[in-house]
């Protein structure tokens, strides 16, 4: 065997992996990070006079006060975006999905759903990609439904106490470098 066995990646990597919660155990109680990747709706509910909507989504979670949205696509029913979001997930997380369409003078609700996690959901996504399709409802009648999918982000480790989080949408490859803080070290080998 030829090459270095460098031990000090595999043990930021061990220390990486408590801090997020991650292990090969059940995942019901881990808080695994994951990405959520919004992929399309279709069949929205019209909300301009023209029969069309100029829609973007808002992500909630129940675990933090994170909110994401897309970019606002113009006039359609059947927006596609493929944009990428990082959310602290676990098998009690909901989503809370909220379509809006943006005009000049007002933003008004199209549909609202929610995208309830579970440990054989968080399983599937670990593994590759998790699909979800996610109705809308606005008033108790369908306002269409968004497609979403569910997976595990790539990741490296760079120098120190830094690794890095690769994901990708419409625009290419985006990377976020986090910091392990040298006191969360210490407490995790306590």
């Amino acid at each position: 065997i030829t090459g270095e066995f460098d031990a000090s990646r595999h043990v930021m990597r061990d220390i990486h992996c408590k801090l997020r919660g991650e292990s090969d155990e059940s995942t019901s109680n881990n808080t695994l990070m994951m990405h959520v990747v919004v992929e399309k709706a279709e069949a929205l509910r019209a909300a301009d006079l023209n029969g069309k909507s100029d829609p973007f989504l808002i992500i909630e979670s129940s675990r933090s006060s994170r909110r994401v949205q897309t970019t606002c696509k113009k006039t359609t029913l059947d927006p596609v975006w493929n944009e990428t979001f990082s959310f602290e997930l676990n098998a009690k997380t909901e989503l809370m999905l909220t379509m809006m369409d943006k005009d000049r003078i007002r933003t008004e609700e199209i549909g609202r759903g929610k995208c309830k996690m579970d440990e054989e959901m968080l399983k599937r996504a670990l593994k590759g990609n998790e699909n979800v399709a996610v109705p809308l409802i606005h008033k108790g009648k369908s306002a269409g439904i968004v497609h979403l999918q569910i997976r595990k982000g790539e990741e490296r480790f760079l120098e120190g106490n830094l690794y890095e989080e690769v994901t990708e949408n419409d625009q290419g490859p985006r990377s976020i470098v986090y910091a392990v803080h040298p006191a969360e070290l210490m407490l995790t080998m306590m």
